[in-house]
């Protein structure tokens, strides 16, 4: 009886453990959340789904996919003017992030890709500064 005890407690916490060591992995809590919500979630939302006319939903934008490459220059330098996501133009504000290091912004842009995006490749740091110095 005590065998049976001590191997089911041990069996709990081995699964206890595994379980911790997942979700400790998971991008929600994870430094890229850390990122996002410190930068893009008071306007963006903490789920993504934008500020009624006045910031876009980003699981419908095309940055997230089609125009990667241009997300650190939007989000370095910030925008002025109008947008256009999936099927809607807006003309809206976004302040320039330009604190955020190359390591920061590509943690940001692989989890808003790996969030609402498509995936996609994982988008390294040394891109990211290639991207920025191509900025207009």
């Amino acid at each position: 009886m005590k065998t049976e005890y001590h191997s089911i407690r041990r069996c709990t916490l081995v699964l206890l453990a595994a379980v911790t060591l997942l979700l400790s992995g998971c991008s929600e809590n994870g430094a890229d959340a850390v990122v996002y919500n410190k930068n893009c979630a008071s306007c963006h939302g903490r789920d993504g789904q934008g500020l009624r006319a006045l910031y876009p939903p980003l699981p419908e934008s095309d940055y997230l996919d089609k125009r990667i490459s241009e997300l650190p220059c939007l989000i370095s330098g910030g925008i002025r003017g109008t947008i256009v996501t999936g099927n809607k133009t807006k003309n809206i504000r976004m302040p320039a992030f330009a604190n955020l290091t190359s390591e920061e912004m590509s943690t940001l842009i692989n989890y808003l890709q790996h969030r609402w995006g498509k995936g996609g490749a994982t988008v390294s740091e040394q891109t990211v500064a290639q991207w920025l110095r191509s900025c207009p």
